[in-house]
């Protein structure tokens, strides 16, 4: 398990508090972001960036309108991903001053 200053670290996509997510238009297909999620690795890493820098107008605007309406139901955006969203997790924890993450793993 990896830690951060002493303390257990959970996986947010493990816990169910982080999801990946896309906006699609009527017909199913993916709006423009810049890049398709599936390309985070083959892609330079500013691009994968929220606030990514030299982004055509629609790009900008679709990321911007994915955080806002995410962020109007209380998760958090990962700034370094752009898809990425947290909700109860340690990260979300962080970013919104809570004293605890809501989500975190389960021991058996």
């Amino acid at each position: 398990m990896t830690t951060f200053e002493g303390k257990p670290l959970s996986p947010p996509h493990s816990t169910g508090g982080a999801i990946d997510i896309e906006i699609v238009d009527a017909n199913g297909q993916v709006l423009d972001f810049g890049m398709e999620i599936k390309d985070w690795s083959t892609v330079p890493s500013e691009l994968c960036e929220t606030n990514a820098p030299n982004l055509l107008p629609s790009a900008s605007s679709n990321r911007d309108l994915l955080c806002s309406v995410l962020e109007a139901e209380g998760f958090v955006n990962y700034t370094r991903e752009w898809w990425h969203f947290s909700y109860g997790d340690q990260y979300w924890a962080h970013v919104t001053g809570s004293s605890c993450a809501k989500y975190g793993s389960i021991e058996t």
